[in-house]
């Protein structure tokens, strides 16, 4: 779910610069495009790891019970 929201996001950003061509902006462009990925990739790295983390607390609970 969260990654269709990213990728939604993503795809929605990608739109509107597309959109503002033509004009010498482009390098600023390209430069918010990549800060939306870096972005994109720490949330998606840290949804990875609480799901890690999530799946561990399980095991524990499971070894306790």
């Amino acid at each position: 779910m969260k990654k269709t929201i990213i990728a939604a996001t993503l795809g929605a950003m990608a739109l509107s610069l597309a959109a503002c061509g033509g004009k010498g902006d482009d390098k600023l462009g390209s430069q918010v495009e990549g800060a939306a990925e870096n972005r994109a990739d720490a949330l998606e790295a840290a949804a990875d790891n609480l799901e890690d983390r999530a799946e561990a607390v399980r095991d524990q609970g499971e070894k306790q019970g």
